[in-house]
């Protein structure tokens, strides 16, 4: 397929746009005049190990819209739940690094098996169901594998400096991450997190690739196998995210 598709992010803000468009204060324009449509901007957020793989019942545009569609019926209906914003001063950012060892690798001959072993788990799943989850689940690990067969070969360097940016604005923050950070991680930023809503960002910033959980980690799972980091990698990312969280909210008070 070459195609260039924005996928459900595009079907999302398409939608969300035109159902926005002829109301105030979504777009502009006079009661008799016409209305511009207003701009609609999705932000990824801790989205790692949040596939719509597993759940979507096509690989077509017109499931693109669907699945675009239904997340912009769930943002409709939080826009025109929403009260008014409370006044607050304006945003404050700050940045800031961590350095994150990269994770131990296998020889390339331990790599090579756990390839194969792989690949011999996803045919035979493939051969008696088809395509279904559970064939997907088992060829994604099966890449994930040979993801990490292909590092096993070059090798990684000992660490990387992550850069970590907070955006405050009054009892929000943004938490931008250059990574594709798991759910579970996420969820402990946020439950770290002093602020009364804290939203956590990837992908910006640069990108360093998947962090997976323990959970990923043991069940080898692609995102966890093609990722640079192991799981103690990931802990550290989110207590060094939570100690600028606080650190931003007591300067900002």
């Amino acid at each position: 397929n070459l195609h260039w598709s924005a996928d459900w992010p595009g079907a999302t803000r398409r939608t969300l746009a035109a159902a926005l468009a002829a109301g105030r204060p979504f777009a502009e324009g006079s009661e008799s005049g016409p209305r511009s449509s207003p701009t609609v901007a999705v932000v990824q957020g801790a989205a790692g190990d949040a596939s719509p793989r597993f759940v979507r019942r096509a690989q077509s545009f017109g499931e693109v819209d669907r699945l675009g569609g239904l997340l912009a019926a769930h943002a409709l209906e939080a826009l025109l739940g929403a009260g008014p914003a409370a006044a607050s001063p304006g945003p404050l950012l700050r940045r800031d690094t961590v350095r994150l060892p990269t994770r131990p690798l296998p020889s390339p001959a331990e790599a090579r098996r756990l390839t194969a072993e792989a690949e011999t788990a996803w045919r035979a799943i493939a051969t008696a169901e088809g395509p279904c989850p559970r064939e997907r689940i088992a060829r994604t690990r099966h890449e994930g594998a040979q993801l990490l067969a292909s590092v096993a070969e070059i090798g990684l360097p000992l660490a990387v400096e992550v850069p970590v940016t907070v955006v405050a604005l009054g009892d929000d923050a943004w938490l931008h991450l250059p990574v594709e950070l798991f759910t579970s991680l996420g969820l402990a930023i946020r439950a770290g997190s002093p602020f009364a809503r804290t939203r956590v960002v990837g992908y910006t910033d640069g990108y360093f690739g998947y962090v997976a959980d323990r959970a990923a980690h043991q069940a080898g799972v692609y995102e966890a196998s093609a990722s640079l980091f192991d799981a103690a990698a990931g802990r550290r990312l989110v207590e060094a995210s939570i100690n600028l969280l606080r650190r931003v909210w007591a300067e900002a008070r």
